[in-house]
C-alpha cells in the first residue's frame, strides 16, 4: 500500500522534469545539411523543408528540394524557385523554374499565403505590358519567352507613362519589384516578425509565438552555444528513464498487491475449511514441527496428488504420513478439496511451506506396496481381517460415487476371501476432469 502511495509522487516528479524541456525549438533540432551541388539558400525559421518537423517552421513557409533548386509551395499557384532569402529584411527572391517570369506574373495568386509583393522603397518596380507594334523606349525591357504569342511584350518601368503610347496596354494592376535582369521577383512577409531580434527567431511551442534566440558570435564558445540543445537532450533522457522507472515500479507494486490478495484468499479458504470440519478436530502444526516429525523429511513413502508423502511420527509415537504440497500454483480451493477428499486427520500450514498429515493415505500406500499395516498385534487371522476391513473401507470412500460398492457388494467383499479382494484405486488423489 505504501508503494502504491509513492507512485503518484514519482509520476509528478517525472512530469516536473519533463516540463523543464526547453520550449523554444533550438537550431540544432532543425539544421539543414548542405545539398551536393545545391544552391546557397539558407533554410531556417520561419521556413522549413517538407521533411523537417512542423515545429521547425511556421505555417505557409514550407519549402522542398527539386533537383538543385529549392522550391516554394503556394496555395493557389504553381511553385516558384527560391534563389535567396533575406531574414533581416524578411524578403525572398523567387524565379520561374521554366525561365519565363513574365508569364507567371500575369496569373500570380498570393492569396491564402503569408507573402505579399515586395514594397522596398529603394527597389525598382515594373509593369508587364503588351504592345501591338514594336516599341523601343529606354525604360522598356523586351520579353523573349512569349514570342509564340501575338504582340510585343515588355517590362516597363513603373515611372514610365504607358498611357502615352496608344498601341500599348498594361496587363496587370499590380507593379512588381524585380531584379536588375528582370528574372527574379521580390516577395515579403510580415508575420512572424523576427526583425526585432538581434539574432535568430524560433517558435515557442507553448505560446505558439516567436521568440529570439541569440546568434553564435566569433567569440562564443561553441559548447556554450550548444548548451541549450545538450540540456534538452539530457532532460529528454531523464524523462524517458523516469517514465520507464515509473512503469516498472507500478507493475511490481500491482503484482505484489495481487499476490498478497491471492495469498489472503488462499488462507481464507483454508480457515473456512478448518472451521467447516471442526468436528473432525483437525490439528495445526508448524513447518519446523513437521520437519521434526519426519526427521527432516528423510523417508519418502510415495507420490500423491500435488506433492510427496513422507514417513513421520507424532510426539506420542503414533506413525503418520506427512504430505508436502510442492506445487506453488495450487489454489486455496484445490488445497481444501484435496484435504476433504482424503479425509485429513491433521493439517498444517505455514507460509508457502504447507503440509498435511494423511493417515488414511499412508495406509493405502502401505497396502499398495505390500507392506504390513501393523494395525493389530494379535494373530495372523486378526491381521487379515483388519486388512480386509481396511480395503473394503477404501472402496467405500472412493472419490467418485460410481466407484463405491453398494451395501450388498460391500457385504460380499467382507464375506469373501482376502486374496479375491482387488486393491481399490487411490481415493486420495483428486480426479481432475472426471465427472
Amino acid at each position: 500500500m505504501k508503494g502504491l502511495l509513492l507512485t503518484p509522487f514519482l509520476i509528478i516528479s517525472v512530469l516536473h522534469v519533463c516540463s523543464c524541456i526547453p520550449d523554444v525549438q533550438v537550431e540544432n533540432d532543425c539544421s539543414v545539411a548542405p545539398r551536393p551541388g545545391g544552391g546557397s539558400v539558407e533554410v531556417k525559421f520561419p521556413f522549413r523543408l517538407n521533411d523537417q518537423p512542423a515545429s521547425c517552421g511556421f505555417q505557409g513557409f514550407e519549402l522542398y528540394n527539386h533537383g538543385d533548386s529549392t522550391m516554394l509551395k503556394l496555395p493557389f499557384d504553381q511553385p516558384l524557385a527560391v534563389d535567396y532569402i533575406s531574414y533581416s529584411t524578411q524578403m525572398l527572391y523567387v524565379s520561374d523554374p521554366d525561365g519565363c517570369l513574365f508569364r507567371r506574373l500575369l496569373y500570380l495568386n498570393l492569396s491564402a499565403s503569408p507573402f505579399t509583393l515586395g514594397d522596398d522603397e529603394i527597389g525598382y518596380y515594373y509593369n508587364p505590358i503588351n504592345c501591338s507594334s514594336e516599341e523601343w523606349p529606354y525604360d522598356f525591357t523586351q520579353v523573349s519567352c512569349l514570342s509564340d504569342l501575338p504582340g510585343h511584350y515588355y517590362f516597363a518601368d513603373s515611372s514610365f507613362p504607358t498611357q502615352s503610347l496608344s498601341s500599348c496596354e498594361t496587363l496587370t494592376k499590380d507593379q512588381f519589384q524585380l531584379s536588375d535582369d528582370r528574372q527574379r521577383l521580390f516577395l515579403a512577409w510580415d508575420e512572424p516578425d523576427c526583425r526585432y531580434c538581434n539574432g535568430d527567431c524560433r517558435l515557442n511551442r507553448k505560446s505558439n509565438k516567436t521568440q529570439c534566440v541569440p546568434y553564435q558570435t566569433y567569440y562564443d564558445d561553441p559548447y556554450i552555444y550548444d548548451k541549450g540543445s545538450h540540456a534538452r537532450d539530457v532532460t529528454i533522457g531523464l524523462c524517458a528513464a523516469g517514465s520507464v522507472a515509473i512503469a516498472t515500479i507500478t507493475i511490481l507494486l500491482v503484482y505484489r498487491s495481487i499476490s498478497k490478495m491471492k495469498k489472503k484468499k488462499q488462507n481464507l479458504a483454508v480457515e473456512l475449511f478448518l472451521k467447516e470440519y471442526k468436528s473432525m478436530k483437525p490439528t495445526r502444526y508448524s513447518y519446523p514441527e513437521l520437519k521434526k516429525m519426519t526427521d527432516d523429511f528423510k523417508t519418502i513413502l510415495g507420490q500423491g496428488g500435488y506433492g510427496s508423502v513422507f514417513q513421520g511420527k507424532l510426539h506420542n509415537g503414533v506413525p503418520v504420513a506427512v504430505k508436502v504440497l510442492d506445487n506453488p500454483t495450487v489454489s486455496g480451493d484445490e488445497f481444501t478439496n484435496e484435504i476433504a477428499a482424503i479425509g485429513t486427520n491433521t493439517a498444517a500450514d505455514e507460509g508457502e511451506n504447507a503440509a498435511q498429515i494423511y493417515f488414511p493415505e499412508w495406509i493405502y500406500n502401505q497396502l499398495k506396496q505390500g507392506e504390513e499395516l501393523r494395525l493389530v498385534t494379535g494373530s495372523v487371522e486378526d491381521a487379515e481381517i483388519a486388512k480386509k476391513l481396511t480395503m473394503v473401507a477404501l472402496w467405500c470412500v472412493q472419490w467418485r460415487p460410481v466407484d463405491r460398492p453398494s451395501m450388498k457388494v460391500a457385504v460380499q467383499m467382507l464375506e469373501g476371501s482376502l486374496e479375491m479382494l482387488p486393491l481399490p484405486p487411490n481415493p486420495f488423489a483428486p480426479h481432475v476432469g472426471k465427472k
